[in-house]
């Protein structure tokens, strides 16, 4: 099938995925063999708007309102930045044409925007926190990745092909990995890399910034944004390196893959109130017990309680760093009736003592 040809009719092509709904999430299809043909498509898809000067398209539907960024920094490597609300529950899916080469890897670091409000006898305030993880996909992955009604969040994405990939590494090594390789001999399709960069905002910031400095025909100072591109997958690669970054290669089923994000969801969302029960748990997102708790590891890397508590200590840390509240009353407020155990939990997730933040 010629591109085309595929573009031209694409919303037929997608009609068997376009808006379905299970497991309580609408299902938003995106074709993925190459960045150009993803463009292309979205085109003909109903309420979005292009604007070609300035790269970059605008979507209002009922499922989501957002902006999406768009650079070929050079050929084979290509960057979108995406500012979206989640107005109801979706998932979206990669899909791909078999007639289309399926060149491209997917970099993409999910920032997702939320409020912690805290309430205490002395305290009523509102906390900005921001929970990141970066996922790199395989070339041709069929993935779908869900997102929660109210979430707002930025995607930044790296798209690389395989011939861009495989001249840089002869020009320079970059890419010449132990771990990146045996990932792509692998089975696994997916690396999820919960605790990436985490504290590397000074990689990612600047080129969100770069991208959002336009006038009418477009980015400023490209040279600087190509810099920092290059900077950013240098570090990508150093950063694999580090046997202390979590790691988790899988090759979780689709058909739980949904399942699994609500039952992250249902744990974010009770930061503040308690661990909920396995079985709770495993009730909402219609799972058996067992198979919910070996799944979930093998997706997130964690137990569902060690996820759960690790997701806790990011809240604390922005807590902590806000200057707004004591360490006592962080640890209330998580449902640490012991001070000193919070500090203890804090010490081994961050090496180093909450009340170090504050000073």
């Amino acid at each position: 099938m010629e591109e085309a040809l595929l573009k031209d009719k694409w919303l037929k092509y997608i009609r068997r995925y376009l808006l379905s709904y299970r497991d309580g999430l609408y299902e938003l299809p995106y074709i993925a063999n190459n960045p150009q043909l993803m463009l292309e498509s979205m085109k003909n898809m109903p309420m979005v708007t292009f604007f070609p000067e300035q790269n970059f398209y605008k979507s209002n539907t009922p499922f989501l309102d957002g902006i999406c960024h768009y650079e070929e920094i050079e050929e084979g490597l290509w960057l979108l930045l995406t500012d979206v609300k989640i107005k109801k529950s979706v998932c979206f899916r990669l899909l791909y044409d078999k007639h289309i080469p399926k060149n491209y890897y997917f970099l993409t670091l999910h920032v997702n925007n939320g409020n912690a409000v805290i309430k205490s006898p002395k305290l009523n305030i509102e906390i900005e926190h921001k929970d990141r993880t970066w996922t790199l996909f395989k070339p041709g992955t069929n993935s779908l990745n869900a997102h929660f009604k109210g979430e707002n969040s930025i995607f930044l994405s790296i798209m690389i092909s395989k011939e861009w990939m495989k001249k840089n590494n002869a020009n320079s090594g970059i890419f010449e990995n132990e771990f990146l390789k045996n990932f792509n001999d692998s089975d696994e399709e997916c690396l999820f890399l919960p605790n990436f960069l985490g504290e590397r905002k000074d990689l990612y910031e600047p080129i969100i910034k770069s991208v959002l400095d336009k006038d009418e025909s477009g980015i400023k100072n490209f040279p600087l944004l190509k810099k920092q591109m290059h900077t950013l997958l240098s570090n990508f690669i150093a950063e694999l390196n580090d046997k202390n970054t979590i790691k988790v290669t899988n090759t979780t089923l689709n058909k739980y893959r949904l399942k699994l994000f609500k039952a992250e969801n249902i744990l974010k969302k009770a930061i503040f109130d308690g661990f909920p029960t396995i079985k709770s748990i495993s009730k909402d997102v219609r799972m058996g017990e067992t198979k919910l708790k070996e799944e979930f590891k093998k997706m997130f890397g964690a137990t569902l309680y060690q996820y759960y508590s690790h997701q806790q200590m990011k809240y604390a840390k922005t807590l902590l760093e806000s200057g707004k509240i004591s360490v006592k009353e962080v640890a209330s407020n998580l449902g640490y009736a012991n001070t000193s155990k919070f500090s203890s939990r804090f010490q081994k997730t961050y090496n180093q003592l909450p009340s170090e933040i504050l000073k």
